[in-house]
């Protein structure tokens, strides 16, 4: 395991620690863990791995059911919201969950995508995600000219049932400015060089 996948699984399992006495995590319900990527891939795998471990030091009783979105390329990012929504609707009523993570800047765009009446009031937590993230599109938008808009989770959704996560932080217009300049002299680059 590299040190950058240590300190971010040792910093989901402290999140999850200090939260554990906050949601009551015992019982009947489910933990419900949504992956963006194949859970058998070998860094998702050994936070999902210590995440379960420290749980259940911890006195977690709850059943874990792990599910995945299977997210492989952003041409299919219209097909994810609705993967979000049939794995939730799966976990309703007596099965609802008891705290839902969200693993991956996929899930977690696929989830803020969703109505309020959807989403529910389930505590989430999420990680190895961004503030940031883009509003997915619906499946009739054509990618090639679609221009996204990316939301802030601090400010634009102030009454979320997300309770905490590891969150990535990102200055989006000076990554835009960066990539502009860099643009700008390749294309001197190429120019010069015929």
């Amino acid at each position: 395991m590299t040190d950058v996948s240590r300190a971010i699984s040792s910093c989901i399992i402290a999140l999850f620690c200090c939260l554990l006495p906050v949601f009551s995590i015992t019982g009947e319900h489910p933990v419900l863990i949504i992956s963006s990527y194949n859970p058998d891939a070998g860094r998702t795998s050994g936070n999902i791995s210590d995440f379960m471990e420290e749980f259940q030091r911890l006195g977690g009783t709850n059943t874990i059911a792990l599910e995945n979105m299977n997210c492989k390329s952003f041409s299919e990012s219209p097909l994810w919201e609705r993967r979000m929504v049939e794995l939730l609707s799966k976990y309703q009523g007596d099965n609802s969950p008891a705290l839902t993570v969200l693993i991956g800047q996929e899930a977690w765009a696929a989830y803020l995508s969703l109505p309020d009446s959807i989403r529910g009031n389930t505590p989430v937590v999420s990680a190895l995600s961004s503030r940031n993230a883009i509003l997915l599109p619906g499946d009739t938008v054509d990618l090639k000219t679609w221009m996204p808009e990316s939301v802030d989770f601090f400010t634009d959704f102030p009454s979320s049932p997300i309770k905490a996560g590891f969150v990535y932080e990102y200055d989006v217009e000076a990554n835009i400015n960066i990539l502009k300049s860099a643009t700008k002299l390749f294309s001197v680059l190429l120019a010069s060089k015929r």
